[in-house]
């Protein structure tokens, strides 16, 4: 293995679920300084921090996030398949942390600077990691964000945002022999979520229908008593105005239970570069959360969405090291 192998391998081994990604942030941070990088740990929330890093006086920031979804015992233990590393995290986003890095020691070797390094943590989550560092950063006067996420090393012209919530239905409990003595709060949450599917929450020409998925759903104790709670968590690929989707997602539960919006992400246009291939994706990513540190934004890396959050994810070592060089291109081709 080369150090970029052997550096992702040993990352993905550190255990690094959203709200717990210390192992991972210390790994990372030592290796930055013994590779002769000023770390600022910024603090976010427990033990979590963000990672921050300048060469120079930055213009460009490169970042991506170091916390992870859950997986199997074993994702965490990095396996070498011919050209795939395979494990949690290994496309999405560790891989884009180990080509960052890699590509910022390249550049770094060459006397190269006024770039920065963000690792940021929560990205699966709420995003509190970029909400922190779109504080911390605010005055950092830097003109380009290059943002890290499985691309399949394509430029991202433009991407979803992202209308996240919870839904609660109450009722009254009792035996099911006796239906008319309580309130099921099952039926309200069937009729809500099937109302749900069958909104119209817009279209648009680049980036397509806006999709919803209600992800996890709750209910009930047994088959034979009636339901006094009930709880939907979905989310909403938006396309349009996110406050249009918020509305008519508050239309259809008004007046029947109670709705908590978690998350409320607006699409977003990228800058593009010459010599890269282009593409658009339907998920969101913490450049919402981060607009306040730039006026301009980049989306690229290695691996596919298509592979992130399975439980065979992978990345494959020619994609990853076509990324050191592609962001090394990147770094080059803004500040010239």
């Amino acid at each position: 293995m080369n150090d970029i192998e052997s550096f992702l391998s040993e990352l993905i081994q550190q255990k690094s679920l959203s709200g717990d990604e210390k192992l991972a942030l210390d790994f990372v941070a030592s290796f930055l300084r013994a590779n002769d990088f000023l770390v600022s740990e910024m603090p976010v929330s427990g033990n979590t921090y963000n990672i921050y890093c300048q060469v120079g006086t930055p213009e460009i920031c490169f970042t991506t996030h170091l916390d992870v979804v859950p997986a199997p015992d074993e994702m965490f233990f990095t396996k070498i398949d011919g050209d795939k590393i395979i494990g949690r995290g290994a496309c999405d986003a560790k891989g884009q942390v180990a080509a960052m890095i890699f590509a910022a020691l390249g550049l770094k070797s060459k006397g190269l600077k006024d770039f920065s390094l963000l690792f940021v943590v929560g990205e699966e989550t709420d995003g509190i990691g970029a909400k922190t560092a779109a504080h911390d950063l605010k005055n950092a006067n830097l003109k380009y964000v290059v943002n890290g996420e499985p691309t399949e090393c394509k430029l991202i012209s433009a991407h979803k945002g992202g209308v996240t919530f919870d839904i609660q239905t109450s009722g009254k409990s009792v035996h099911s022999g006796y239906p008319e003595r309580g309130v099921d709060a099952n039926a309200s949450l069937i009729e809500i979520a099937s109302e749900l599917q069958k909104i119209d929450f817009g279209f648009d020409e680049v980036l397509g229908r806006a999709t919803v998925n209600l992800g996890r759903i709750e209910a009930g104790v047994a088959s034979n008593v009636i339901s006094s709670s009930g709880f939907i968590s979905g989310v909403v690929r938006t396309v349009t105005d996110n406050a249009q989707v918020i509305e008519k997602i508050s239309e259809v539960v008004r007046g029947r239970a109670s709705l908590n919006i978690i998350g409320d992400a607006p699409k977003v246009v990228m800058k593009t570069l010459p010599g890269f291939e282009t593409d658009v994706v339907s998920y969101c990513t913490d450049i919402p959360f981060l607009q306040p540190i730039a006026p301009e934004f980049l989306l690229y890396g290695p691996g596919s969405i298509f592979n992130a959050h399975t439980d065979h994810e992978y990345i494959l070592i020619s994609e990853l090291n076509r990324a050191v060089d592609d962001y090394q291109k990147i770094y080059k081709t803004l500040m010239s």
